[in-house]
């Protein structure tokens, strides 16, 4: 469904004054109606919708939104509602606008809305690309072979050669390539998990169980149930 389409699904609601499909993980505008001008861009009421609805999962601890956020000022009445773990729906109505009669307006749009929801589809790895075979060789003579020296003593295990550190380097930096709010990321985790910036700055420190802690962080703020790590 286009945005013609989803603009004569709401128009007939006369105290809407806007209305906007988010979608919840990025924070990107995905559908717009408005009916005269606005006092700010649709794409930053998206964005800072967004926001708010990942603050509210760190108020309670929980990885979906609310189901339902009411905002009043004098002049206007903002409803947001999730509709799936996807999607956010912002209804701007008149500030005179009775709560019961805007709540309803949403139920009957909100039943009509699955055609227009952003898709679900999970992130997928970039492919590798394939490689010609090369091409038929005489084979060389086999080297004689030398004699194997002797072996080293294994070095002590650190924190920069072990194999959970480097995972913890992967993690944090995918986090930050792929999170909406790339600057308050690793304060979220900080908060989601107890630990301190100064060891999250350090991923190759983490303990194992600190680890754990920070992929269920990441996986909550990225909205993802996978990483592909």
């Amino acid at each position: 469904m286009t945005n013609p389409d989803f603009a004569a699904l709401v128009r007939g609601i006369e105290p809407l004054r806007a209305c906007f499909i988010v979608e919840a993980a990025s924070g990107a505008l995905h559908r717009e109606f408005t009916r005269g001008p606005m006092p700010v861009e649709p794409a930053a009421v998206a964005r800072a919708v967004a926001g708010l609805a990942r603050a509210q999962t760190d108020i309670v601890g929980l990885a979906e939104p609310a189901t339902l956020c009411t905002l009043e000022w004098p002049s206007v009445r903002v409803i947001v509602r999730s509709v799936s773990a996807s999607a956010l729906v912002i209804f701007f109505f008149e500030a005179d606008t009775k709560l019961g009669v805007a709540r309803m307006h949403i139920t009957n749009i909100v039943d009509e809305l699955d055609a227009l929801l952003p898709s679900t589809r999970p992130q997928t790895m970039r492919a590798m690309p394939s490689v010609a075979a090369p091409a038929d060789v005489e084979p060389s003579p086999a080297p004689e072979p030398e004699p194997e020296p002797a072996p080293e003593p294994a070095p002590a295990t650190s924190p920069s050669t072990d194999p959970s550190s480097s995972r913890g380097q992967r993690l944090l930096a995918y986090l930050d390539e792929n999170a909406p709010d790339t600057h308050a990321a690793l304060l979220r985790v900080s908060l989601q998990t107890g630990l301190p910036l100064s060891l999250l700055k350090s991923p190759e420190k983490l303990s194992g169980d600190e680890f754990e802690q920070v992929t269920a962080s990441v996986r909550r703020i990225l909205g993802v149930e996978q990483l592909p790590l």
